[in-house]
């Protein structure tokens, strides 16, 4: 079961999959919310995520068809996905 709180993740990777390269970082998102079966570990995930999103995570990529600065902000858009859903997941208990 998926805590509840984490399907706005699961939305973005959707547009993760879209992007030449960022394929992997969609589906290890995927694997994560998946494996949070309960609040704590969602909350968990998305600290995972939110680590990340960071230049040293994911953010040292290559991604064709976006300059640097795009990448980062998208993942920025992503941080904050994940800082939302696990406030949601705080606000729920």
């Amino acid at each position: 079961m998926i805590v509840p709180q984490l399907k706005p993740l699961l939305v973005f990777t959707e547009r993760l999959e879209h992007i030449s390269g960022a394929a992997k970082i969609a589906s290890e998102i995927k694997s994560v919310v998946a494996k949070a079966a309960s609040p704590s570990m969602g909350q968990n995930a998305c600290e995972h995520i939110i680590t990340m999103c960071n230049p040293k995570g994911w953010g040292d990529r290559d991604v064709p068809g976006m300059n640097h600065k795009e990448w980062l902000q998208l993942l920025h858009e992503l941080s904050n996905t994940a800082d939302e859903c696990g406030q949601a997941i705080f606000d729920a208990l």
